[in-house]
């Protein structure tokens, strides 16, 4: 695979880079990208990753899947609390 070139200095020495910010991190969670910085300017920038619509699907369908487990883990954390305070003889409002 040819290295990639910066666009601001014309360097070579490209490469990966992590999400840094709380923005980076939700946009990387939303949309498949990959982050690159420049080592000699710092140049920074996001880049689509390959596999066109079928890469886009499997994302979102891993979405999907995220959202559906931290559902259950709230559902699990409400269930135990229930249990726990008829076990402990407290009454539930409702």
């Amino acid at each position: 695979m040819p290295a990639m070139i910066c666009p601001s200095c014309s360097s070579s020495r490209v490469f990966h880079s992590r999400a840094k910010t709380l923005r980076d991190r939700a946009f990387k969670r939303l949309v498949p990208v990959t982050f690159y910085r420049c080592h000699d300017c710092g140049w920074r920038r996001a880049k689509m990753k390959g596999g066109g619509v079928k890469a886009i699907l499997l994302h979102l369908l891993s979405l999907i899947g995220y959202a559906g487990s931290i559902g259950l883990l709230v559902a699990l954390a409400v269930g135990f609390i229930m249990l726990t305070l008829s076990f402990l003889g407290i009454q539930i409002p409702w």
